[in-house]
Parts: C-alpha cells; structure tokens; sequence
C-alpha cells in the first residue's frame, strides 16, 4: 500500500503556525474510497475510519508475523531433526567405509604367510601343523630340538591354506620347536611338546 504522508495548511485557517500532517485525499480515494469525503470546494478523509483500519491492518500483520514465528519454529526443528539424521547417517557411513576397509585388508592378511598352532599339543603319535603358503612361494616346515638341533625338514606340498601330519612316535619326549621356513627366511616359530 502506497499512501504518502504529506504536511499542508488550511485554506480557512488565518496565519496558520505550523503545518498539519495528513495524507492526499485524492490518493487514498484510489485505495480506500469510502473514507473520502467530499464537501464544496474541497475534499476530506474520515481519520476516525481511518484509524479503525489501520488498527485492522496492524492486527492482521501481527496475525502473519505469529504465523511466520510458528512456521520459524516449525522450520528450526525439522532443521534438528534432519541435523541428527545426517549425523546418523555420517556415522553409518564411516562404519560402512571401516567395515569395507577391514575386508579389503582381510585378503592381504591371507596373502601373508602363517604358521599355526600344532594340534593336538601336547602330542604323541601325531600331530597337525596348519600353515599359509602364499602362491608362487616355496617354502619348508623345519623341526628342532631344544638344544637347537635341525631333527626333521618337510617340504610343504602345496600354496595357500595348507597342513602336514607330523609323524612324532619316532622322536624322544620332550619340547620341539618347529618352523616355518620361505625362501630360506624364518618366518615364524612355534613350540611343541611330545608325550609317549
């Protein structure tokens, strides 16, 4: 709404002291018809209706700004609700990218070579010795004594997830070391122990 505030003098008012304040009937006739009044030679506004309007007008604007605060409200708490589902979301994110991570890292892990634990241990006739051979190595399971002399050396069959029987009737009671040897490198030893 464009309604101008202007100053201006009474044409029946001798040596007026100062200006009234008001608005341009002609321009508030456009808007607001009914409040314009006409009478002779000059045009008037009804600044009693006026006033009621303007009232209206002022609880009709605090009527939209309760309802934009209300919507504000509204509107911030989506805003937390939809915060904490994206930091949910962030979290299951990187859980999921941890997870992923951890079984990339899994097949290097086979890829390592490894050597078991001997089963049963102690032992008596027999025992199992588990081992990992990665492909296109070669590689050797060595027995020792415990004064550290080499008693038996078993060239592993294959690569990959592999096992040997040891046959340990044949060697006196007592605590064994048996490693696991790849191009000539130790790469892991456990300990053993036979019982007849």
């Amino acid at each position: 709404m464009q309604l101008n505030p202007a100053s201006y003098y009474y044409k029946d008012v001798k040596s007026p002291t100062r200006p009234a304040w008001g608005f341009i009937a002609q321009e508030v006739q456009k808007i607001f018809p009914e409040l314009v009044h006409q009478s002779m030679d000059y045009m008037g506004l009804n600044y009693n209706d006026f006033a009621v309007m303007a009232i209206k007008g002022l609880q009709e604007q605090q009527q939209e700004i309760s309802t934009l605060k209300l919507e504000a409200k509204r509107r911030e708490s989506e805003n937390k609700v939809l915060q904490n589902r994206l930091s949910e979301l962030e979290v299951m994110v990187q859980k999921l990218m941890d997870q992923k991570q951890q079984k990339e890292a899994i097949p290097l892990l086979i890829q390592s070579p490894s050597l078991g634990q001997n089963s049963p241990n102690p032992a008596s006739e027999m025992t199992r010795v588990e081992y990992f051979l990665p492909k296109g190595k070669s590689g050797e399971l060595r027995i020792t004594n415990i004064k550290g002399q080499h008693l038996k050396q078993i060239i592993l069959p294959k690569t990959g997830k592999g096992y040997v029987d040891l046959q340990t009737h044949n060697l006196p009671a007592g605590t064994y070391t048996y490693s696991l040897i790849i191009n000539g490198q130790t790469i892991d030893t456990k300990r053993m122990v036979l019982n007849h």
